[in-house]
């Protein structure tokens, strides 16, 4: 209770069988460390954590149930990596909290924090003349075409938004 639990730890190790062998020699298997970096494995580490939780703080039960909805929904709604950051981050904020902040309520500035600095929004280089500038991906996956140099990109309203603005290329 009031420390963070590092959920790939709490994943049990798969055994790799050798190839070849339909059930492997138990001297020939090798265990290999697991990650949370999906739903179905976030829900097995998690599924752990509360039975944990719920012994040492069986009040609490009912705000880790609704937690699990709002991860869930995370998943449903964000990339994984942007989900699995918001239960990182909030679980971290609740170790440090001593309890006090609440299972059952999205932490906004955790989930904008999450959403704005996604790891699948790659920054890419850009070759301009003799210098080179960093610039952001463009803002709607269904514009990957437009993603190259100076082209424009379109938002979801249909509005053409000019990339390298900031460079003078826009007119």
């Amino acid at each position: 209770r009031g420390e963070y639990a590092n959920f790939d730890r709490l994943l049990p190790p798969t055994e790799d069988a050798v190839p070849g062998q339909a059930v492997a020699p138990k001297k020939s298997r090798k265990a290999s460390k697991r990650q949370v970096c999906d739903l179905p494995s976030w829900l097995e580490a998690w599924n752990i954590f509360l039975a944990i939780r719920v012994q040492t703080a069986p009040k609490t039960a009912l705000q880790l149930v609704k937690y699990q909805t709002i991860v869930c929904q995370l998943f449903a709604a964000y990339p994984a990596a942007s989900a699995l950051k918001y239960d990182r981050l909030f679980r971290e904020a609740a170790a440090r909290s001593k309890s006090t902040l609440q299972w059952d309520v999205m932490k906004e500035d955790i989930l904008v924090w999450c959403v704005t600095r996604n790891p699948f929004r790659a920054r890419q280089q850009v070759q301009s003349g003799s210098s080179t500038h960093r610039q952001g991906s463009a803002t709607t996956a269904g514009n990957a075409s437009n993603q190259q140099g100076d082209r424009s990109v379109l938002t979801t309203t249909g509005q053409e938004i000019c990339r390298r603005f900031n460079y003078g290329k826009c007119t």
